[in-house]
This record gives C-alpha cells, sequence and structure tokens, in this order.
C-alpha cells in the first residue's frame, strides 16, 4: 500500500420490504449500508476486515429487523378492521444504517455507522457505533494503541473532557452516569478524524434522548508515518 492512500471501499446494501396480506400498506422497510475494501485474495487483511464487518452487519440486520417485523405484525393484530389500517403514522416500522468513513489513509480505517431505528412509540432511536481497522493485519486497532496509553490513563482523559462538558450544561448529562465516569467504570467507542480521536456516548448512556450523541475529541500526538 503506497503511504498516505486509503483502500478503495465499495458499498453494500441489505434491504428487506414486507407489505400486508393486501400490499396496500408497507410495514416494514429494513436497509443495512456497509462498505468492503476492494481485494481479489480470499485469505488477504482486507479480506479479514471485510468478514468483520459483515458479521456485525448480519448480525444487526437479523436481530433489528426481526424485532421491526415483530412489532409491525403485532401493531396490525390491534385493529379490529381492516380500514383502520389506512394511513397509520408509525407505518412503515423502519431499521436501517448509513455509514461514513472518517479516515482512510496510511493502512488505517474507521469507519462509522448511524443506526435508525422506528418501531412506533414517542420518538425513533438513533445509535452510533464504529470500527476502526489495521487493514495490513486485518485487526481492529484499540484506543490505547492509537494514543500510546494505558486503558486507565485513556479512561481518565475521556472522563475528564465529559466532565468538563457537564460543568458548562448539567442538563445534557446524567449526573449517576457522570459518577460512573468519574470513577473510570464505563466502556466507550472512538472513531479517527483527521488528527483526531473522537470519544462519543449514545443517547441514553450518558444524558437525556434530546442530548444526542455526546462526544469529545483528543489529539492524537504521534507522528503518522
Amino acid at each position: 500500500m503506497q503511504e498516505g492512500k486509503g483502500v478503495t471501499l465499495l458499498k453494500h446494501t441489505r434491504k428487506k420490504s414486507v407489505t400486508n396480506e393486501s400490499s396496500s400498506l408497507d410495514l416494514l422497510e429494513c436497509s443495512y449500508e456497509y462498505p468492503q475494501i476492494l481485494t481479489k485474495k480470499e485469505d488477504s487483511p482486507q479480506a479479514m476486515v471485510n468478514q468483520d464487518i459483515m458479521k456485525e452487519m448480519e448480525q444487526r440486520y437479523q436481530s433489528n429487523c426481526e424485532e421491526a417485523l415483530v412489532n409491525a405484525l403485532y401493531i396490525v393484530d390491534l385493529f379490529s378492521k381492516p380500514d383502520d389500517l389506512i394511513g397509520p403514522s408509525w407505518f412503515p416500522l423502519t431499521a436501517s444504517v448509513t455509514y461514513r468513513i472518517p479516515w482512510n489513509q496510511y493502512g488505517v480505517l474507521s469507519i462509522v455507522f448511524l443506526e435508525f431505528r422506528w418501531y412506533g412509540g414517542a420518538h425513533p432511536m438513533t445509535e452510533q457505533f464504529s470500527m476502526t481497522y489495521n487493514v495490513e493485519t486485518g485487526k481492529r486497532i484499540t484506543a490505547p494503541e492509537v494514543l500510546g496509553e494505558t486503558e486507565e490513563e485513556v479512561k481518565r482523559q475521556i472522563a475528564n473532557g465529559f466532565m468538563k462538558q457537564f460543568e458548562e450544561d448539567p442538563s445534557k448529562f446524567f449526573p449517576d452516569a457522570i459518577k460512573d465516569l468519574a470513577n473510570l467504570k464505563f466502556e466507550y467507542r472512538y472513531y479517527l478524524m483527521g488528527d483526531n480521536i473522537v470519544f462519543y456516548f449514545n443517547p441514553y448512556e450518558l444524558g437525556p434522548y434530546v442530548s444526542g450523541i455526546l462526544e469529545f475529541s483528543v489529539p492524537i500526538l504521534k507522528n503518522r508515518k
């Protein structure tokens, strides 16, 4: 791989649509998008990355599309008359994933996925998740490896960053979640973008739904070669 040059990516999409028996109403729409590295070797490190991404997507697709379908059929059964099904605001129920590539250089690929689930109710759910790989080895890269720090030190940096945000705007956070951060009792996710590693938490992990996805960036100090 040439220095600074990223891998070539192809977009794949898995879809599923379900209607009622008369095909008059769309009950379910599933659409899961994910990238695959262009490679001709089935045993290459890049193929290992592809398999890992596909495994994650398959698990989420099967689980969430099945859950959405169960909810859709349950809602249909609640109606006593077929005509009552015309135009309910919650159909079609939806499970989908889109993605973006914030980093694809120097043998490192970082992918950010956004999963959207609408099963009826007060509001949809969104969840961000990410995968960062060394495409030369086919293995995922950890945040301590990126920063050259211990896991405890990485957690301490994350806690300090989000606690500063809490001090600036407490309404965005759950106080109990901040206590867990202070005690380093939490799990985290990250992705790479430019010269930064971005840590984030999904709605309800640190704060209410209205706060959205909460992020904190840390500069990557070591030089890329």
